[in-house]
């Protein structure tokens, strides 16, 4: 998503981190089998922004983030 890489920043405390994003959000898959397909791996300030919206807004899918990242350059 943005590249950024915990070990670079926390050297060895940072190896091997990342956090997993459900893509179909649990509250409308409800009770499922996670595959592999349904997740994103995020740092925690990308995955936090997908979890947060505007008012009247619903969740922001990693590709949504991704454009607006590209759209703030």
């Amino acid at each position: 998503m943005c590249s950024f890489v915990f070990s670079t920043a926390y050297g060895e405390l940072g190896a091997g981190y990342i956090e997993v994003h459900h893509r179909p959000p649990l509250h409308i898959s409800g009770v499922t089998e996670t595959r592999i397909a349904d997740l994103a791996l995020l740092c925690a300030d990308c995955h936090r922004m997908c979890h947060k919206s505007f008012p009247g807004e619903s969740w922001r899918t990693p590709a949504d983030l991704r454009r607006q990242m590209r759209k703030s350059d």
